[in-house]
């Protein structure tokens, strides 16, 4: 709706996507465990993970976590 509109603000910054990650799992992780489910994400490799990207970090986690 926002997007259509245009009144979806983005704020882009420089974010790495192993925290991103990191996040993710974290957010969901004390659910998986009470439900007997093994939560893992493969990491990105060294490079990756090292390396900045420009964009909404927290649109993105919106999109990770309703995903």
């Amino acid at each position: 709706e926002r997007i259509d509109s245009g009144r979806l603000v983005l704020v882009p910054a420089p974010f790495r996507v192993g925290r991103l990650m990191r996040d993710a799992v974290a957010t969901f992780a004390g659910v998986a465990k009470s439900k007997g489910v093994s939560l893992v994400a493969v990491p990105p490799d060294r490079e990756l993970g090292k390396q900045a990207f420009l964009g909404d970090a927290r649109r993105l986690q919106q999109c990770l976590n309703n995903g």
